[in-house]
């Protein structure tokens, strides 16, 4: 039987590396997804280069996400907490063309924060109409949706289950792994901050 170093060297020539599982769903085979998906690049392709975006949010609490990573051999690699409990909800927008981003923490994930996002959006266009497309919930409560068509903001929802097409849930993922991961902050305002910052 080889031992761990060679099965290790083997793997490395395998072009294998050692990294964290995820879950994934296959790609839909079902047409209606399809046809959704084509619908949704004709309306983006549709508006004037430059004015779409990308919504997305997320949550961050004290207790931290645990990721591999490196630890003296025979010790736990231990992270300390608290206990407390607390979370601050992250709301994000980013440009499709540009990359350029408008990111706020609020206290939770209302509609009224969410409303708080349409505004800075609005502002980085001016006059020019713009696009905004959120992930597959549609169950955005009447007062956003008028306020969004109040500002000229055109709502366009991705289907469901389908965050991989959405890159401000990548942008979420890498701040997770550089701010939050292994490590929790002495309050979660402070985490708040250095999250938006990232």
């Amino acid at each position: 039987m080889p031992s761990d170093s060679t099965a290790r060297r083997r793997l490395h020539r395998l072009h294998y590396s050692w990294k964290r599982s995820r879950h994934v769903l296959p790609d839909a085979k079902s047409p209606r997804p399809v046809r959704r998906q084509q619908r949704i690049r004709a309306k983006v392709r549709g508006l004037p280069v430059g004015r779409a975006q990308f919504e997305g949010e997320t949550e961050v609490h004290p207790f931290p996400p645990l990721r591999a990573g490196w630890a003296p051999k025979g010790k736990e690699a231990n992270v300390a907490v608290s206990g407390q409990n607390a979370q601050r909800a992250i709301f994000g927008a980013i440009a499709i063309e540009t990359g350029s981003r408008v990111v706020m923490g609020r206290k939770s994930l209302c509609t009224s924060d969410f409303q708080e996002l349409l505004r800075p959006v609005r502002q980085q266009y001016g006059n020019r109409r713009v696009a905004m497309l959120l992930d597959g919930r549609p169950a955005i409560p009447r007062a956003s949706r008028a306020l969004a068509h109040q500002l000229d903001i055109i709502l366009i929802w991705l289907p469901p289950r389908c965050s991989r097409l959405n890159p401000v849930d990548r942008l979420w993922n890498c701040a997770r792994q550089h701010v939050c991961a292994n490590r929790q902050y002495g309050s979660i305002e402070e985490q708040e901050r250095l999250f938006v910052a990232y």
